[in-house]
């Protein structure tokens, strides 16, 4: 028997909670049947309240396994007994009768099965050797690297390198047709003669041709001659001999032959071809009122009395002849000059006028540009340039205005195309204005254009010229389209435009204030 003293029992008579002191009987024997029955008979001193008998009985069987295992008394108490090395270590088991394994920590005593599932356990193989053989991760990568990719879950198989065996019967549908054959081929009895089956033909086949067929290159005179080439029905030739072809090869002809003089009857036609005939009209009967040489006197010497002098003799109703004096001056004799059917003078040449509104001035502004284009088949011929100064507005000026003039080699671009005889004052571009509403159209390659931002390659400079800008000063009305800026000197050239060719004004690079404006004048021949 063993007696077990309790200080606490409240945790092994839950639902007494008295003190007391009871025995347990515990054997190593084995037992039988159910131990909660074989202790039910035992008497408990703890008063009058009702033990909790499977609490008792757990613990009981946990004190018959140690006694059975150590052969020694097991204690349960409520702390944890303390261990020294080398000592021999008692089983101890809390109050509520889980056997401790470890020393310390309390009555907590071992894991309950709640309590190992709540967390997982870390666990660490590294330091756990492999067995001989074993494989690592580095093979089955290696391994896995070989694989091909799975198909339906499977791994596909390729057996077309090599043999694969056949067992069984294998059926092939398409017998005895032709079976395409891929790879190489072994035939058992090469060189021996091969048996050929199918239809022969003769060495020659006939060939029947339905359509023209269409030969390149001509035959030669040998590959003509080589062999005769039988023809038959109409054969049509296109293109006469050539001499040389004619006298290359004597050519047989075989018929009828004529003397080498024909008589000719009926009319001839004669062409000479790029000839000559030598013709005779002595005996050849003039045409009704010819002139003879005795009606065709000699006029004789300029300056000379003659005889044979043609005059000229008016009379009433007759027709007017024109005379025109050129460069001729009658010296010391009047002339006297009836114009009563009109007179015409020299021969004019159509005029226009190009007038653009006033702007800004600027520094380096290009103002205008009037260009010849390639194709117009004019000249143009500028008569005049007259810059115009604003001033009906008041202006502070210190600076004059310069602008210079350019012949260019290349047409203006951007800005406004001038416009062709407007009615609208200061219209954007400018108005060309014909002095005479019977001019013709300017051709479209002469153009003008006002402001231009680029082209108009300046090609010579002309000349250059300055306006005051003051309004008050005097001198600026001098620049306010009374002054010609390339007026024509008498007897000399005007500024000539051929095609290709063109007119620039620009501001100098000083900047001035004050608006200007300019009328180009230039006739088209």
């Amino acid at each position: 028997m063993i007696s077990i003293v309790d200080r606490d029992t409240r945790g092994l008579l839950k639902k007494g909670g008295y003190w007391g002191k009871w025995l347990i009987p515990v054997t190593t024997k084995k037992l039988e049947g159910d131990p909660r029955e074989r202790y039910r008979s035992l008497t408990l001193r703890t008063g009058k309240r009702q033990v909790n008998w499977e609490v008792v009985w757990k613990i009981a069987v946990l004190l018959l396994l140690a006694k059975a295992a150590y052969g020694q008394q097991v204690r349960a108490t409520s702390n944890a007994p303390t261990y020294q090395e080398n000592q021999i270590v008692p089983l101890s088991v809390d109050l509520t009768g889980a056997l401790r394994t470890s020393g310390g920590g309390g009555s907590g005593g071992g894991l309950t099965d709640a309590q190992l599932r709540a967390s997982p356990v870390p666990m660490s193989l590294s330091t756990i050797p492999l067995a001989t053989n074993a494989a690592t991760e580095s093979t089955l990568s290696s391994v896995l690297g070989r694989l091909p990719a799975l198909v339906s879950g499977r791994i596909p198989v390729d057996g077309s390198g090599v043999t694969q065996p056949v067992s069984g019967s294998v059926t092939v549908s398409n017998f005895p047709g032709t079976q395409p054959v891929s790879g190489s081929v072994s035939v058992s009895n090469f060189p021996a003669t091969q048996a050929v089956t199918g239809t022969f033909f003769q060495a020659t086949q006939p060939v029947s041709i339905a359509a023209t067929v269409a030969v390149s290159g001509p035959l030669t005179d040998v590959q003509l001659r080589a062999t005769p080439v039988p023809v038959s029905g109409s054969v049509t030739a296109t293109g006469p001999l050539t001499d040389s072809q004619l006298r290359a090869t004597a050519v047989p002809v075989s018929g009828t032959f004529w003397q080498a003089t024909q008589p000719i009857s009926g009319t001839v036609t004669a062409n000479a071809g790029t000839g000559t005939f030598a013709v005779s009209a002595a005996s050849l009967p003039l045409p009704s009122g010819a002139a003879t040489a005795a009606k065709q006197p000699a006029l004789g010497t300029a300056g000379s009395a003659s005889a044979d002098v043609i005059s000229v003799q008016g009379v009433a109703s007759g027709t007017p002849l024109r005379v025109d004096l050129g460069a001729t001056t009658a010296n010391g004799t009047s002339l006297n000059v009836n114009c009563t059917g009109g007179c015409a003078g020299a021969s004019e040449a159509q005029t226009y006028t190009w007038t653009v509104p006033d702007v800004v001035a600027g520094s380096n502004k290009l103002f205008l540009d009037l260009f010849n284009g390639v194709g117009s088949g004019k000249v143009i011929k500028v008569r005049g340039i007259y810059p115009n100064m604003k001033t009906d507005v008041a202006v502070v000026g210190v600076l004059g205005l310069r602008f210079d003039v350019f012949r260019t080699s290349a047409v203006g671009t951007g800005g406004t195309p001038a416009v062709y005889q407007s009615a609208t004052r200061d219209v954007a571009g400018g108005s060309i204005v014909p002095l005479d509403f019977n001019n013709a159209s300017l051709p479209a390659q002469i153009t003008g254009r006002h402001l231009p931002t680029g082209g108009a390659t300046a090609a010579a400079w002309l000349r250059r010229g300055s306006c005051f800008v003051e309004e008050t000063n005097a001198a600026t009305y001098w620049c306010n389209g009374s002054f010609n800026f390339m007026e024509v000197v008498t007897g000399g050239q005007p500024l000539v435009l051929r095609e290709g060719q063109g007119l620039l004004i620009q501001q100098g690079s000083v900047a001035t204030l004050n608006n200007i404006a300019f009328t180009v004048v230039f006739s088209v021949e």
